[in-house]
């Protein structure tokens, strides 16, 4: 038994439609063609579309939940600093405390700043600019080879 008997199609059906396709003008086949490629077309694009909004929407609760994770972050380490700052309050007089913890974190900030400095992009056009004068170079190859000849 064939896949198309399995359907509950038969091989005389299957060949009435071939009889149809051959027996229609050019200009039918192509209307039809045009038709069912662009029905497929708007399939795939209203696929796309779906996918594409459930991405969106993923993506926007992780966006906030990082978020809130580094903001909570930040306050954790914020009272964990008053935290050492009471601390040293009690053998120390609290300003002072308050001073060294600033001092620390000051210090922790500049290097980690500074590293950062070092090693950003010199020149943000670099890249543009060497592609502009290799494409430069080519064209005065190109001039110097054509006087050649």
């Amino acid at each position: 038994m064939s896949n198309s008997e399995e359907n509950g199609q038969n091989s005389d059906q299957n060949e009435f439609n071939l009889g149809q396709i051959f027996n229609k003008p050019s200009s039918d086949l192509l209307s039809s063609l045009s038709g069912k490629v662009t029905e497929i077309i708007q399939n795939v694009i209203d696929h796309l579309k779906a996918g594409f909004k459930a991405d969106l929407k993923a993506s926007k609760i992780t966006i906030g939940l990082l978020g809130a994770g580094i903001i909570s972050g930040f306050i954790t380490l914020v009272l964990l600093f008053v935290t050492v700052i009471f601390a040293l309050a009690r053998f120390i007089p609290g300003w002072i405390a308050g001073l060294i913890v600033s001092f620390f974190t000051g210090t922790i900030a500049a290097i980690t700043f500074t590293t950062g400095w070092k090693k950003r992009a010199r020149d943000p056009f670099a890249g543009i600019k060497d592609a502009l004068n290799t494409r430069n170079a080519f064209s005065s190859e190109n001039k110097e080879i054509r006087k050649a000849a």
